[in-house]
């Protein structure tokens, strides 16, 4: 449902900003979902949504509990988002817009957080982050499809036979200017 309302966004309200699209997205979702006025439940998704300008190298990102990770010459860089959700909230203040300039060779990482809340190694607790980045940083050299398998066999046997409890999302991108940027699908 989210997609189909940020597709009418992007594509009929003409709304590119990630800041913006964030803004509308939540206010149409506190309209649809709280027509009784309700604002006292705390409620809504995470969400990362970026703009690349290849012509500029500029980057745009607006992330709503949702951070993305820039690995640049073998460092990771973690640019936070807000600390709200998209949804009814406490504090609802716009959503911030970052700009950062990209580099040849920089990899980004966009992620839903059930990759490290999954439960399992020897102690059978969660992943957490920090291991999540240095997997990330770790497998960086490789080509994208390469760190997907190992990112795959990673979260597979650190969950072993333990059941797994949430979406696990992780999209990656190495920035080349000048390629023409095409995103697939894969299962």
């Amino acid at each position: 449902m989210c997609m189909a309302l940020i597709n009418e966004i992007v594509n009929v309200g003409k709304i590119y900003k990630p800041n913006e699209i964030l803004n509308k997205l939540r206010s149409i979702i506190i309209h649809t979902f709280n027509r009784d006025g309700d604002n006292d439940i705390s409620d809504g998704l995470d969400a990362s949504i970026v703009l690349i300008d290849p012509d500029t190298n500029l980057m745009e990102y607006a992330g709503a509990n949702s951070p993305i990770y820039i690995i640049r010459d073998g460092e990771l860089i973690d640019f936070k988002g807000d600390r709200m959700p998209v949804g009814i909230y406490p504090s609802q203040t716009p959503f911030s817009n970052h700009k950062i300039n990209l580099k040849d060779g920089d990899s980004l990482y966009m992620f839903s957080d059930g990759y490290a809340d999954q439960f399992g190694g020897e102690a059978k607790r969660k992943m957490m982050l920090r291991h999540f980045k240095k997997l990330l940083v770790s497998n960086n050299h490789l080509i994208m499809s390469e760190q997907k398998e190992k990112l795959s066999n990673y979260f597979t046997d650190w969950m072993g036979h333990n059941e797994q409890v949430d979406d696990v999302l992780v999209l990656g991108y190495r920035f080349n200017p000048n390629d023409t940027l095409e995103l697939r699908h894969e299962n």
